[in-house]
C-alpha cells in the first residue's frame, strides 16, 4: 500500500508539471530505457511514447501505466523544472521551435492507439508489449518463440465437454495426497513452465506437489479415444513429469487474494506434440487492448460439476464478463482490484467450482498480423465453493493483464 500511495503522489504532483515544457534547445543526457536499451532523458513533450501514453488515458492512468512512467523517469539539468523521460531513440521528436511555452490545458481522454517502446530493432519488435524491465528481455524472447494457442479449427459449445486435443495446454497438478492425486490445474506456457494459482501451489497441512501431467482428457481412461465414425482416434498418452523449481510471486496474499500467481519449472523440456501444446500469454498490443472488447471468456477444467461431484473428463465452460462492482457486491469478503478480474455468475450455473483452481481464463484473441490464437487473460482464484445452486455466482480470476511482467522477469 506504501508503494502504490507513492506512485499516485509522483504523478498526482508530476503529471501537473508535465505540463510545462521546456526550450527544446536544452541539453539530452544519454540514458538507459527501462527495457535497458539506449535512450535519451528529454523533456515530457520530446518523447512522442509519454504524449501518446497521456493522451490515451488521460487522468485515468492505470496503476502499471503509472509504474512505468515512473521508471522511465530520469534526471534532466539541475535548474529543470520538468518531469525528463528516458525515452527510446526512436520515439524522440525534436522541434524547430525554440521558444519556451506553457500550457495548461489537460491531454485529451479520447483513447487513441499506443505504440509500446520497441526492446529492440527485430522485425517483430513492434508487436511486443512492454517487458516489464530489463529481466525480462529473456522471458519475452522465449515466449515470442513459440507457436502457441493454436486456434484452428476449434468450437466451444457451452457447459459440453471437450473435444480430443482442443485444449492441449492443460496441465494437472498431482499432490501426495489420500484425497486424490489431481486437485488443481494449470497450463503450458513455454516447453519448460507451467502457470498456476500460488494458493495451489502454497497448500494447507504440508502437502506437496509431486509432480505435473499434461495430455491428459479423461483421467480415468487410458487411452483417450474418441469415435468418429466409422473410424476410432485415440490420442497418445498422457505425459507426467517432475518439478525443478516453483516460483511464487512475491507479494501474493492469500487473505486479500492478491497476486495469486505461481511458476512452476519442470526438470526437463518438453516435446510439443498434437495433445501438448502451449497457451499465448497476452505480450502482444493487440491480444492486450482486446480484452476491453470481450463480452464472455472460456474457462476449462476437470472441477466440480453441477451435480457436486469432480468431473474426470476435461471440461469447458462459456462465461460472460463481470464488472468489478458486481463482484464486490456477490464477494464482500475481498476487495476486488484492478489485479483481478470477474466472470460468470449467469443463471445456467457454468462456472469455475473447487477443483479448477489453477487453471485459465481464456479468450481467442487477435495476436498479431491477422492472427487469432487462444491468449490466456486470467488464472482461477476464488469464488464460491457451492457449485450445485441454482444461479452461480462470479469467480476471481488473477489479471495477467498486470501479471504479465512478473512471468516475464521469472522465464529462464
Amino acid at each position: 500500500m506504501r508503494n502504490l500511495l507513492a506512485v499516485v503522489r509522483f504523478l498526482v504532483v508530476g503529471i501537473s508539471v508535465l505540463m510545462v515544457s521546456l526550450p527544446n534547445t536544452q541539453a539530452q543526457f544519454p540514458c538507459r530505457t527501462p527495457f535497458g536499451m539506449a535512450g535519451l532523458c528529454v523533456p515530457y513533450r520530446q518523447c512522442t511514447f509519454v504524449v501518446n501514453v497521456l493522451t490515451r488515458y488521460g487522468s485515468d492512468l492505470p496503476i502499471r501505466v503509472l509504474d512505468f512512467l515512473k521508471k522511465m523517469t530520469c534526471n534532466g539539468p539541475t535548474n529543470s523544472q520538468v518531469k525528463h523521460f528516458c525515452c527510446n531513440l526512436d520515439d524522440i521528436q525534436i522541434t524547430g521551435d525554440t521558444s519556451s511555452t506553457t500550457t495548461t490545458t489537460t491531454p485529451s481522454t479520447t483513447r487513441q492507439p499506443i505504440t509500446w517502446p520497441r526492446p529492440n530493432n527485430n522485425a517483430n519488435s513492434n508487436q511486443l508489449l512492454d517487458r516489464g524491465g530489463t529481466l525480462g528481455q529473456r522471458g519475452m524472447e522465449i515466449l515470442s518463440g513459440i507457436m502457441c494457442g493454436d486456434a484452428s479449427g476449434v468450437r466451444v459449445a457451452f457447459g459440453n465437454a471437450t473435444k480430443l486435443f482442443q485444449y492441449p495446454w492443460m496441465a494437472l497438478l498431482r499432490y501426495n495426497d489420500a484425497n486424490g492425486p489431481f486437485r488443481c490445474a494449470g497450463t503450458l506456457i513455454t516447453d519448460r513452465h507451467i502457470l498456476t494459482a500460488a494458493h495451489c501451489v502454497r497448500v494447507r497441512g504440508g502437502t506437496q506437489i509431486s509432480g505435473v501431467r499434461l495430455g491428459e482428457h479423461d483421467i480415468d481412461k487410458d487411452p483417450d479415444c474418441e469415435q468418429n465414425a466409422p473410424e476410432l482416434f485415440c490420442s497418445p498418452p498422457p505425459e507426467d513429469y517432475q518439478v525443478a523449481n516453483i516460483i511464487v510471486h512475491p507479494d501474493y496474499s492469500y487473505t486479500r487474494r492478491l497476486n495469486d500467481i505461481a511458476i512452476i519449472k519442470l526438470t526437463e523440456k518438453v516435446q510439443f506434440k498434437k495433445h501438448i501444446k502451449p497457451i499465448c500469454l497476452p505480450i502482444t498490443p493487440t491480444s492486450k487492448q482486446q480484452i476491453e472488447t470481450f463480452e464472455e471468456f472460456i474457462i476449462a477444467g476437470w472441477g466440480t460439476t453441477e451435480l457436486g461431484s469432480r468431473s474426470t473428463q476435461l471440461l469447458q465452460a462459456v462465461l460472460p464478463v463481470v464488472s468489478r462492482s458486481t463482484c464486490s457486491k456477490a464477494i464482500q469478503r475481498t476487495t476486488i482490484t484492478e489485479n483481478h478480474l470477474c466472470a460468470g455468475g449467469d443463471t445456467q450455473m457454468s462456472d469455475a467450482c473447487t477443483g479448477d483452481s489453477g487453471g485459465p481464463l481464456f479468450q481467442a484473441a487477435l495476436y498479431g498480423n491477422g492472427i487469432t490464437r487462444f491468449v490466456q487473460y486470467g488464472i482461477v482464484s476464488f469464488g464460491v465453493k457451492e457449485c450445485n445452486k441454482p444461479v452461480a455466482s462470479p469467480s476471481i480470476y488473477a489479471n495477467l493483464i498486470q501479471l504479465t511482467p512478473w512471468i516475464l522477469e521469472n522465464l529462464s
